[in-house]
């Protein structure tokens, strides 16, 4: 098994808490294959060992670095705190079930990444933090490009809350699946958010870009099963276009499969479980403000609620808004605010400067179907409002 290759370990093993010592790589090209980097637990988790420390950081300073089926880990998983893992380069490249890791048992560690265009293709970055809570992911670049099932995931399992996500990119964030059924990934590409056990809350996350695109049933989803809030979804964009669906359902679960919705979309919800204790957590807002936004072929934005907690609000400022098409099962694609139990639905807003167009089967809809009151829809059309076979 080429995943126990170690290019570099300074880890930590045994249950005395010695910690994992601190790694710092400098080279103008550094390309690893079917290799890792250690400086936490990972080599006791693969070999059923206790290990009580935490892990070292890890620091990579290159022009160019490519991470083929490989993986950097900073894991305090078993029972201590992660380290942080720091990369700059002119360049990242990430394929083939590559992976950035910073889970801690107690204290998530930081995944922070400075590069003018990062590419990861059918591989991870995750932040998975305890009751200190901690972690968070972070990029700041240029171009940010996710393919093939690529996620990007902060969350929490205990009473600590999950680390913020925040991505900035100076020209274009992208999140892209194949709609080949022969090809379709067992998880969406996105950014995702969650309370998996415990009441801690999910993370919060943020997007700062001038275009926003997610396809082929790609997603940034902040969506909670537990006594935990949903985290908040803040987007500010010149441009946000969502398009498309997935053709086959979403494999793997809890934490990429919370929205059963097959469609393209942004989804805060709050999903009755029997994880949720003394009460389910509320979903989180989602804010975006840009100058246009569209969505097509189904997608959606979805804030709705199937527990006790409150459905999220959705906030929308734009100068163009843009809403058409449904999935090949014809559900609408649109804005939705759903109340499946006794929740509160949340409310919509919509605010155009210039222009609401929605057509071919899209809708608006802040609904009840259980004991808990829908939510409001306000809509500011600007200039003009079409619609056209669709509904509010």
């Amino acid at each position: 098994n080429s995943g126990l290759i170690f290019f570099i370990d300074s880890g930590t093993i045994g249950p005395d808490g010695g910690h994992g010592g601190n790694v710092t790589l400098n080279a103008k090209h550094i390309d690893i294959q079917q290799a890792q980097i250690n400086t936490g637990d990972y080599v006791a988790v693969n070999s059923f060992e206790d290990a009580a420390g935490s892990g070292g950081n890890l620091t990579i300073n290159a022009d160019t670095l490519n991470l083929t089926n490989s993986a950097l880990v900073t894991d305090g998983a078993i029972g201590g705190r992660a380290g942080d893992l720091t990369i700059s380069a002119r360049d990242v490249q990430m394929s083939e079930f590559s992976g950035l890791s910073a889970t801690g048992f107690l204290k998530g560690g930081t995944v922070q990444i400075n590069a003018d265009h990062l590419l990861v293709d059918s591989s991870q970055m995750e932040a998975f933090v305890g009751p200190e809570g901690g972690g968070g992911i972070t990029f700041i670049g240029k171009v940010g490009q996710f393919t093939n099932g690529s996620t990007v995931s902060s969350s929490t399992a205990s009473s600590g809350n999950a680390g913020n996500i925040t991505f900035t990119a100076t020209e274009r964030l992208t999140f892209t699946d194949s709609t080949d059924p022969d090809q379709t990934p067992i998880r969406p590409s996105g950014l995702f958010t969650t309370a998996i056990f415990g009441n801690g809350n999910a993370a919060q996350i943020t997007v700062n870009t001038p275009l926003l695109e997610l396809t082929g049933g790609a997603r940034i989803d902040a969506t909670t099963r537990t006594s935990g809030n949903g985290g908040s979804i803040n987007i500010v964009a010149n441009a946000v276009s969502v398009s498309g669906e997935r053709p086959l359902p979403i494999f793997e679960g809890p934490l990429f499969g919370l929205a059963t919705s097959l469609a393209s979309g942004i989804y805060s919800r709050t999903v009755q479980s029997r994880f949720c204790g003394g009460g389910c957590g509320n979903a989180g807002p989602i804010s975006i403000t840009t100058s246009s936004i569209s969505l097509n072929q189904g997608s959606r934005i979805d804030s709705s609620t199937t527990s006790a907690g409150r459905g999220g609000d959705i906030g929308i400022t734009a100068n163009q808004i843009s809403i058409a098409g449904t999935i090949i099962e014809g559900k609408s694609g649109g804005f939705f605010t759903a109340a499946s139990a006794t929740g509160s639905g949340g409310n919509i807003a919509l605010t155009a400067g210039q222009l609401v167009t929605i057509s071919d089967g899209a809708s608006v809809s802040a609904s009840s179907t259980g004991p808990g009151n829908a939510g409001n829809i306000a809509i500011n059309a600007g200039q003009q409002f079409e619609m056209r076979n669709s509904s509010v």
